[in-house]
């Protein structure tokens, strides 16, 4: 077994490679454990995806988590290519663009003795992966683009970002930002159920069962999640509106008391995590 450790150092010791790279390795893994503890992996901001031309596509800067608690993150001034290009793809056909996690060495420093090339810098660059291909590429547009045949993984190895529709030309005929999954935080261990927010007003209730002491998550397919806990009474109701002005929601708790059979203002916590 094994402890976390980190480097500690001392005037007049002697330092060497192993030194260096456990002291990044120690903030890497933290921040990674931080992030796979009390995050779910996905979409954090922007990557949005928009048609750009008739074969060609644009991301927006942002930001995402994948399932190991890696950052994937494209800066303002990324050399990643402004537009990808969906050129000689099946014609009418529908695909699906993910970004990954990617490390490349950069700026390579010749050592003298041995004539080794190694390198000083290490540049955390994503790429992007477009499934739904007939075949299999590596390496497009500068090696910053894959090509893969199939289904997207499901489990946080790649993040969705949009879904592309193509015409028969190939022509870029719709994308759709909302199949995306955002990253969210972890809630302890709650009882859990699924509800389709289908509507931008719908008042939605609480299973059958559920006790004051449970913690209720609603969770919609636009990734709206509430957390309510500390009802004085089993029965209550949540009620979730669009709020147009904010591009957020409205949220309104109710606790029912049965012997009056009267709706009072709600007595429970709440907290919107992420629309």
């Amino acid at each position: 077994m094994t402890d976390i450790q980190r480097p500690n150092y001392f005037t007049s010791q002697f330092l060497i490679e192993a030194d260096f790279n456990e002291e990044q390795a120690y903030h890497r893994d933290m921040r990674k454990r931080h992030n796979r503890s009390l995050h779910e992996w996905g979409v954090v901001e922007g990557l949005e995806v928009s048609r750009e031309a008739e074969k060609q596509i644009a991301v927006t800067r942002g930001m995402a988590i994948d399932n190991e608690g890696r950052d994937i993150i494209i800066l303002s001034d990324s050399p990643l290519p402004d537009t990808i290009n969906l050129d000689g793809l099946e014609l009418n056909t529908t695909i699906e663009i993910t970004i990954i996690y990617r490390e490349i060495p950069e700026n390579p420093y010749q050592v003298e003795v041995g004539g080794v090339t190694k390198y000083t810098r290490t540049a955390e660059r994503p790429k992007f992966v477009i499934y739904g291909g007939t075949t299999r590429q590596d390496n497009l547009q500068d090696g910053n683009v894959d090509l893969r045949t199939g289904n997207v993984p499901t489990d946080g190895t790649v993040v969705r970002l949009a879904q592309v529709r193509l015409d028969n030309n190939g022509n870029v005929s719709t994308v759709d930002n909302s199949v995306r999954k955002l990253a969210g935080a972890k809630l302890p261990s709650p009882r859990q159920f699924i509800v389709d927010i289908a509507e931008d007003d719908q008042t939605i209730s609480v299973p059958a069962g559920t006790t004051v002491d449970d913690w209720v998550i609603f969770v919609s397919p636009r990734e709206l999640a509430v957390q309510k806990s500390g009802a004085f009474v089993s029965d209550f109701e949540i009620e979730v509106s669009a709020e147009p002005e904010t591009n957020g929601w409205r949220i309104r708790c109710y606790s029912q008391d049965l012997s009056t059979n009267t709706i009072n203002p709600g007595t429970a916590n709440y907290m919107l995590l992420r629309k």
